[in-house]
């Protein structure tokens, strides 16, 4: 149990710390100074450099502007109800573009906020680079061991992804969408004690009740009971 003092801390450290945000484009800086680094074109960086902390001296990485994961899109995923729409895309466009993507937490994090964003083929396509990132051996550095934070980030840019799961809000959240490659998909999860079942098909979200109490969802912006008889709501 937290003690008041203990709570009262937290808070004067929260309310020392400083929000680096660019108001007129709406981006965060991922941290003090970043803006000011030299930009680096990622993509224009040739296979046989890859991956890049093998073949560049740290030193050399640290001038440029170049991140393997974007740690400030990680805000707009789990407290997703403190951000616009316009404030995701700005970042997300923003910090993409300089991504080399050589962490294995990066594709899935850009599926699941590409997934929001409408972005559904770059979010299909950063699935399966998570998917298939050790069996392709995309950042060259299987040998070393498999990567299950990116099993894990699967699973996670299916549920939060295409599943359109947020748990920043008093219920789950879920606004359902489907990738034109996909015919539908399911999933379960355990929620408030009880066993759901979600199918997203291409007209359709079902969700349903398969063991345990009714529960109280939101999907796409409206309150819905969710019981062991299943409720088929239209996507959006």
């Amino acid at each position: 149990q937290l003690s008041s003092e203990e709570t009262a801390e937290w808070k004067r450290m929260a309310d020392k710390m400083r929000i680096l945000k660019d108001e007129e484009t709406g981006i965060y800086e991922q941290h003090d100074g970043y803006f000011d680094l030299p930009h680096v074109d990622v993509k224009s960086i040739p296979m046989s450099q890859v991956p890049i902390y093998k073949h560049w001296a740290y030193i050399k990485i640290f001038r440029f502007n170049m991140i393997k994961q974007p740690d400030f899109l990680n805000l707009p995923y789990f407290f997703s109800q403190d951000f616009t729409m316009e404030e995701k895309k700005a970042n997300y466009e923003f910090y993409e573009a300089r991504t080399s993507h050589e962490s294995s937490l990066s594709p899935s994090l850009h599926a699941i906020l590409a997934a929001e964003l409408g972005k559904s083929d770059e979010a299909y396509n950063f699935l399966a680079y998570a998917a298939r990132l050790d069996l392709d051996n995309y950042n060259r550095n299987t040998e070393q061991g498999i990567h299950s934070s990116s099993a894990a980030g699967v699973w996670a840019s299916m549920i939060s992804g295409f599943g359109g799961l947020r748990t920043d809000s008093e219920t789950l959240i879920f606004n359902p969408t489907l990738p034109k490659q996909w015919q539908s998909f399911q999933f379960k999860i355990t929620y408030a004690g009880s066993l759901l079942e979600v199918t997203v098909t291409k007209e359709e979200a079902v969700f349903k009740v398969l063991e345990g109490d009714a529960v109280l969802l939101n999907v796409y912006g409206k309150p819905v009971n969710i019981t062991a008889e299943g409720v088929a709501i239209k996507r959006k």
